[in-house]
C-alpha cells in the first residue's frame, strides 16, 4: 500500500504536519487493520515508539509526500488557528496478489490490475 498525501494548505508542526520515522519502512508490517465479527481494530496493540525518533515532515501547499505501507508516521492535534487540509488516497498494487478476506476493507469481486505488462 502507498499513501498519498496532498498538502492543500502549508503543513508544519504547529498546525498538524506528518511526523515519521526515517528508515521505519524496512522493518515490515507492524500491524494490520482488520475486519471481523465486532467490525473493524487492529490484530495487535500498536508498539511503542520513542517520540525523539519522528521527524516533521513540513511542506508547503501543493506538496505531494508519497508514503510507503510500511512507515511508521502519525500525526497531531492542530494547536494553531490555521487550518493544514491536505488531500489522501492509498493504492495498492493488485498484480498477483490475493485481497486477505479479514482485511478492513471488503471487495465485492478480485481487483484487476490497471493495466497488464504484454
Amino acid at each position: 500500500c502507498t499513501g498519498l498525501w496532498v498538502a492543500l494548505e502549508d503543513a508544519t508542526a504547529i498546525n498538524g504536519c506528518l511526523w515519521a520515522i526515517p528508515g521505519s519502512h524496512k522493518n515490515g508490517l507492524v500491524r494490520r487493520f482488520i475486519r471481523g465479527e465486532q467490525g473493524v481494530s487492529f490484530d495487535r496493540p500498536s508498539p511503542s515508539y520513542n517520540q525523539s525518533d519522528f521527524v516533521p515532515v513540513e511542506v508547503k501547499a501543493g506538496s505531494l509526500v508519497l508514503i510507503h505501507g510500511d512507515l511508521i508516521h502519525q500525526s497531531f492535534e492542530n494547536q494553531s488557528p490555521k487550518s493544514r487540509h491536505a488531500y489522501s488516497v492509498h493504492a495498492v498494487d493488485t498484480d498477483g496478489c490475493k485481497w486477505a478476506t479479514d482485511n478492513w476493507i471488503r471487495r465485492k469481486v478480485d481487483p484487476e490490475p490497471l493495466y497488464s505488462p504484454a
